[in-house]
């Protein structure tokens, strides 16, 4: 198990955040990426556990914008 410390929670956090602002520079052409950030924020979800509520808001929100950018990159529509 990897050990626990505050930084692993907001790289995790914000890898899910980037997922949600699309800042990985391969979102406008491969709608992918939005599903491979999510996967992050979900990781250090069910993984680690975040300790601090506003970490798991902002990776859980990255969660689900994400996955919301990522379906409609998919259908065509963004």
């Amino acid at each position: 198990m990897v050990k626990e410390n505050e930084e692993q929670y907001w790289m995790l956090g914000f890898l899910g955040f980037m997922g949600f602002l699309g800042f990985t520079g391969f979102t406008a052409n491969d709608p992918w990426q939005f599903f491979l950030f999510c996967n992050f924020g979900l990781l250090g979800f069910f993984t680690y556990k975040y300790p601090s509520k506003a970490i798991m808001a902002v990776a859980l929100l990255g969660v689900a914008a994400g996955l919301i950018m990522g379906i409609l990159g998919i259908t065509g529509i963004i």
